[in-house]
């Protein structure tokens, strides 16, 4: 009896330990190879720079004798501005769903994505200059020979 059990802990802690950090918690942040893209948009001298980013969406079913289970994740989008006017930055969150369906009832459920747009302007009041000593220097010390 006791070995069918270590079997069992041994295969979900396995399991466990494979599984990676999902894609999906995440969809639209640039990362990966889009980092050095995104990297250069940040740091480009230009006065108008643009960037742009399309993630895929997915979908998955498992089927099994006792009935199936789906899901799916829409595709997202990323577009982002610097101009003189300032910031502007236009995102697709993307929705997602499933349902599933056994021998004792079935169901479903969607998330519906939504857009969101944003302008930061630039700022027009002048930086700030350090603030100057009120204070004098004195003058070099002169050596005279004695």
């Amino acid at each position: 009896m006791r070995t069918p059990i270590v079997v069992v802990v041994g295969t979900v802690l396995i399991g466990l330990g494979a599984v990676e950090a999902a894609d999906a918690q995440s969809l639209y942040i640039p990362r990966g190879s889009m980092d050095p893209a995104y990297r250069h948009f940040l740091m480009s001298p230009y006065s108008y720079r643009a960037f742009s980013a399309l993630g895929r969406g997915y979908s998955e079913m498992t089927v099994s004798p006792f009935g199936y289970q789906s899901s799916y994740v829409e595709p997202w989008y990323l577009h982002q501005r610097i101009t003189p006017q300032g910031f502007e930055s236009y995102r697709y969150v993307p929705g997602y769903g499933g349902s599933s369906a056994d021998p004792w009832g079935f169901g479903g459920y969607q998330v519906p994505g939504y857009s969101q747009n944003s302008f930061v302007p630039r700022t027009l009041l002048p930086m700030p200059q350090p603030a100057t000593s009120t204070l004098r220097s004195l003058p070099p010390p002169t050596y005279s020979p004695r």
